[in-house]
């Protein structure tokens, strides 16, 4: 099974490429290292019923208000702790709060995270 995933990520490298291309500026960087068409075929051999979770992970996810149901898992609703207008009130402080927790772990871009180069160049 790993052969024929290593097969297919050689066979999709082009069209994994042109699909980085095409990503958002602020998604790409997150995603540079991911192989997205090779992940969507795990998924769909997988059996995962989740129609939305390759184009959230392609666009992004949505980080306020309701997410629609996934397939996967039994539905349940639960009521959000914060409003939108408190998160608003508190981004800025846990914005900063998150950047200081992660001083010193930049890489030779000043970017944080790694990439491991598997990504398109």
């Amino acid at each position: 099974m790993l052969n024929h995933y290593l097969a297919r990520a050689k066979a999709l490298h082009a069209q994994e490429c042109a699909l980085h291309d095409s990503l958002d500026e602020q998604i790409k960087p997150v995603m540079a290292s991911k192989r997205l068409l090779l992940f969507k075929e795990m998924m769909d051999d997988a059996g995962v019923q989740d129609k939305e979770l390759f184009s959230d992970m392609c666009n992004g996810f949505r980080l306020v208000g309701d997410l629609q149901p996934s397939g996967q898992f039994q539905q349940q609703w639960k009521p959000a702790a914060l409003g939108v207008e408190q998160l608003q009130q508190t981004a800025l402080w846990a914005q900063k709060a998150v950047v200081s927790s992660c001083q010193g772990q930049r890489d030779s871009r000043g970017s944080l995270g790694r990439n491991d180069g598997a990504g398109c160049r």
